[in-house]
């Protein structure tokens, strides 16, 4: 291992580059990459004199987390990142670093030194830290703790932001791979809930028709649930950019995708927002430059959200509500959320038409289809529920439950479960509940197109996905026997065996190709009975 004594010098390039030499093991080498000019060098320089002057035993090149972070954070600002020419939340990203890189131990190490384990410490320090309000004053921002833990988000970004800083390292050869790849932020234990994230119709009604909220701010909402578009993207709107009387390809707005990198974007206009934006469009003062102008005709600062949320207004001393509270609705939904809002109501069909995924994927302006799967598989949870809260039907009558449905009915323990496997031809459950088809409803069961099942050993198969559709309508499925159903279905029904293999893979949508599956089941076992 190689030390070096902190004697080192700044030589600038004939192109205005520059690089530090200094002496290491009586040899003069180079410290760390070529800068762009000498004032990074310098201060480059001096935080690796700092370092070797605490006795840090450093090899050719070595520098510490924060010095190649504030040069990277530089570059970023100067050049943008790889895939964008201009970073615009540069100045939260440096305050991120300021504050939750920074302050740790990982910061003062030398970046050829961090290991994955120095990481997943860095990480179980940012999970203790104590989240503090900003509050501006004449000396400059003041920082006061709340007493409540650094929220996930912020944890995820000083960990991003160190994982970026680390590729820098790689590509400049500091590092042979990145140890930050694989470490990740642990989750603060709060489960996802569905009724924490979206707005039912009937609260939409009560939010664009509530009397104490202003014209404007309801028309924003409006605007945010209709053409589901964010917060800075909406205000980045101009009355040009809509287009209400447009023929082909219909209504339509132009918007300018901040997260895109200004990228283009055509929304639709659904008809129910037509008349809002008309009315906003026809209201607005002369020669106004932004659809949602501030009182000055200047465009709103990042920061300001339309009066969402509720503030504490320091100057009267008294709490503001929230736009929700003031329209009757008792849950807490971020401005974003509005958002999402709006691709579950597509892909529930509330207004109308039911949206394909890749219609809502292009109307939220996603490039990857998973971000856009999130919607779908709330939407088919929401109709999980409503199945469970629709008892009725025609086989809920005293006498008129199917022999399995019946015994499911009378009990749900193990040994009731075992006896229903037997009726339908399976082995008995083993521990857990596992089942697998057995070789006698395999057998003498046709395979030719188009056949349903219907065969008197088959009689099971019919009974089991009767049992399936009503577990799966109380809410409570067994997977022991949707798996037993899968396994009938491979061995005697080709047609549905890209249902049941849709079921077998499992993923966002396998709830509703079970119930498919299964009532595909059924139809073919009253077509056996009726035939008989």
């Amino acid at each position: 291992m190689k030390r070096a004594n902190g004697r080192g010098s700044v030589e600038v390039l004939s192109d205005g580059r520059a690089r530090i030499r200094a002496v290491i093991d009586g040899k003069r080498r180079q410290v760390g990459p070529i800068y762009p000019d000498e004032a990074t060098a310098q201060r480059m320089l001096a935080a690796w004199n700092a370092e070797v002057s605490d006795n840090a035993i450093v090899a050719p090149g070595a520098v510490t987390l924060a010095a190649l972070g504030e040069e990277w954070l530089d570059r970023r600002e100067l050049h943008g990142s790889r895939t964008r020419n201009k970073v615009k939340s540069i100045a939260n990203e440096r305050s991120i670093w300021r504050r939750h890189v920074e302050p740790s131990e990982l910061a003062s190490m030398a970046v050829q030194s961090i290991r994955t384990r120095d990481l997943e410490r860095f990480a179980d320090w940012l999970r203790e830290r104590e989240a503090a309000d900003v509050i501006s004053t004449r000396e400059g921002p003041v920082f006061r703790p709340t007493g409540k833990p650094l929220a996930t988000k912020t944890q995820k970004n000083a960990l991003g932001l160190v994982r970026q800083c680390l590729d820098e390292a790689v590509r400049l050869e500091l590092l042979p791979t990145n140890p930050a790849k694989l470490v990740r932020v642990a989750s603060g234990g709060r489960v996802a809930n569905l009724e924490d994230d979206w707005l039912r119709a009937e609260e939409i009604e009560a939010l664009l028709s509530c009397g104490g909220l202003s014209l404007r701010d309801r028309t924003v909402y409006a605007c945010a649930i209709g053409l589901a578009l964010r917060l800075n993207d909406l205000k980045a709107l101009r009355p040009e950019d809509v287009h209400l009387d447009a023929q082909v390809p219909g209504p339509h707005v132009i918007a300018r995708i901040a997260k895109g990198d200004d990228k283009l974007h055509r929304v639709p206009i659904l008809p129910w927002l037509v008349p809002w934006l008309r009315a906003h469009i026809e209201a607005l003062p002369k020669g106004a430059r932004w659809l949602f102008p501030a009182p000055a005709g200047q465009r709103y600062a990042k920061d300001y959200d339309f009066n969402w949320p509720a503030k504490l207004d320091r100057a009267r001393e008294e709490r503001r509500s929230s736009a929700l509270e003031l329209a009757g609705v008792k849950r807490r939904i971020r401005f974003h959320d509005l958002r999402g809002t709006t691709a579950t109501h597509l892909a529930l069909g509330t207004w109308g038409r039911t949206w394909s995924l890749h219609e809502i994927q292009r109307m939220l302006a996603h490039t990857d289809q998973r971000v856009t799967e999130r919607y779908v598989r709330r939407a088919l949870d929401t109709l999980a529920i409503a199945a469970a809260a629709t008892p009725g039907g025609p086989g809920t009558g005293e006498g008129r439950l199917p022999r399995v449905a019946k015994a499911a009915s009378e009990s749900n323990d193990a040994s009731s479960w075992n006896r229903w496997m037997g009726r339908a031809g399976l082995e008995p459950a083993t521990v857990g509940l596992k089942a697998r088809c057995g070789p006698e409803s395999r057998r003498e069961v046709s395979t030719s197109p188009g056949q349903r099942l219907g065969n008197r050993e088959a009689d099971g198969a019919g009974e089991l996905a009767r049992a399936v559709l009503l577990a799966l309508g109380a809410g409570t499925p067994a997977r022991a026997h949707i798996d037993a159903l899968v396994e009938i279905v491979l061995a005697s029904a080709p047609e549905a065996v890209r249902l049941a293999l849709a079921v077998r893979e499992g993923g966002p949508h396998a709830p509703r190709r079970a119930i498919e599956l299964a009532a595909l089941v059924v139809a073919g076992d009253a077509g056996s009975d009726a035939s008989e």
